[in-house]
């Protein structure tokens, strides 16, 4: 509700007033003692649903009901209070409206609704558009991202990881464990794109331990790779293990990756 205002209330303090003016002043009161008392009003109602809520979520939800759970399922649930996963007509004769958040109450086997409230609504736009504060259409949004990211990185960004299915740090006296290789190109999986593998080992810093990586990597030609203690040398104990992966693509185009054990 609006309050007018009449021309003559910006008369000068101490002007006198017509008994029309007196009027005029006594239903601006009016408008104001009904503005206040419908904000109060409304202040009470938003107040009442915030105890109501708080007072629901002090309860401890059981879980969620759905509308094509039975009845006799519905009966083995314990007492308490079950939120209604979608909107629709329930076997215990409830109905959970759409654009509503309902919570339901058991008591024995009586249902009840104990909390009904509307949810806000957001406008959303069907296509994308930076300058909209509006919810985005998830394609559009999709598509936008992807064209941005794109523009950042490129097509040709590869990265190649390398996974032991044991994690990084292995027991000494188990050294056994799987490389799993995985690789993309602009957050897409391309694995299956490339043409060949080749492993090789970095085992320690001495010549007798790069000879030994330079025969260790012969043959070593699949995706993932099965370690074995065998794969190890006696430097384990003083160096950490690193295996790297590199793979090909056509174009004679390689990505690699490594892990350190």
């Amino acid at each position: 509700m609006s309050v007018s205002y009449p021309v003559w209330i910006y008369k000068k303090e101490g002007s006198p007033q017509s008994p029309e003016e007196m009027n005029d002043l006594t239903t601006v009161m009016r408008n104001h003692a009904e503005n206040i008392e419908l904000h109060f009003r409304k202040f009470s109602e938003i107040n009442e649903q915030i105890n109501e809520i708080k007072n629901i979520s002090d309860l401890n939800l059981k879980g969620g009901i759905n509308p094509n759970d039975s009845l006799d399922y519905l009966s083995t649930l314990i007492d308490g209070l079950y939120y209604a996963s979608t909107p629709g007509i329930y076997s215990n004769g409830l109905i959970a409206l759409e654009g509503f958040y309902t919570i339901f109450k058991k008591i024995g086997n009586e249902w009840t609704k104990a909390l009904e409230y509307l949810l806000p609504t957001i406008p959303v736009d069907q296509n994308y558009d930076p300058e909209s504060s509006n919810a985005q259409s998830g394609k559009a949004v999709s598509q936008a991202i992807s064209s941005f990211v794109k523009d950042v990185i490129g097509n040709d960004s590869l990265n190649l990881y390398i996974t032991s299915t044991k994690g990084d740090l292995l027991d000494i006296d188990d050294l056994n464990t799987t490389l799993i290789v995985s690789v993309d190109r602009y957050f897409k999986d391309v694995t299956d794109e490339v043409i060949s593998w080749q492993w090789t080992r970095e085992s320690g810093l001495s010549q007798e331990a790069q000879d030994a990586d330079e025969i260790w990597k012969i043959g070593k030609t699949t995706k993932d790779l099965v370690l074995t203690p065998a794969d190890f040398t006696s430097d384990i104990f003083e160096y950490g293990h690193t295996f790297i992966c590199t793979a090909l693509f056509e174009g004679n185009k390689t990505i690699n990756g490594k892990i350190t054990i």
